[in-house]
């Protein structure tokens, strides 16, 4: 009778009594959680970490065949796609799901004639350092990619690639994944929890 009594007097009063009150604790602890922003620095090791690692398995995928390409590969798809969301400081939902057909769409970031006179001529310069890639980012809004000659390079390789490394035929995505005949896409947030853990440990 008491079990019974007690059940009865959760169904009634846990929501009321439990649950709210705990909700609002969680909220709050989140709430007032200070939030530790990266240093200048950091970003800087970071971005030097992920320059060296692309462009050494840009020479391994290169070299690679049969099923040696594989890890390769994948770990150059995985440094690209983290360094692309850290250099253009994009979501990394957006940049993930970056389509091939985009990709093969890039252009170089050339301004208009109507612009020319409203950029220095750095900045003119640097236009033409770079190419843009348009996908779809929040709420349906073509936003821009801006890709350098060095992740051009790591792009094509990855797209030349593909068959070799095991990426399904009908994988509509440029960072694809390449196990078991999906058709999905690797996950940015993953990637660079990986890659920032193995940096860390690397220099402890």
């Amino acid at each position: 009778e008491c079990a019974d009594e007690f059940l009865q007097l959760c169904e009634m009063n846990w929501r009321h009594r439990v649950s709210t009150h705990a909700h609002r604790t969680l909220y709050q602890e989140k709430r007032n959680k200070v939030t530790v922003l990266p240093t200048n620095a950091d970003v800087v090791r970071m971005s030097s970490f992920l320059l060296q690692a692309g462009n050494l398995q840009l020479e391994l995928v290169q070299d690679a065949c049969g099923q040696q390409i594989r890890p390769a590969w994948q770990k150059l798809n995985e440094v690209t796609l983290c360094h692309l969301i850290m250099f253009n400081r994009r979501r990394q939902g957006e940049v993930s799901k970056m389509k091939l057909a985009d990709f093969h769409k890039h252009s170089t970031a050339r301004l208009g004639v109507d612009r020319e006179c409203l950029v220095s001529d750095l900045e003119r310069h640097l236009c033409n350092m770079f190419h843009v890639v348009e996908i779809v980012g929040k709420r349906g809004r073509t936003v821009p990619v801006l890709l350098s000659n060095e992740v051009i390079e790591w792009l094509n390789a990855l797209v030349k690639k593909r068959h070799e490394a095991g990426v399904a035929p009908d994988n509509k995505f440029l960072f694809a994944r390449c196990c078991y005949g999906g058709t999905g896409h690797i996950r940015g947030s993953d990637c660079l929890d990986r890659k920032s853990t193995r940096l860390n440990s690397s220099h402890l």
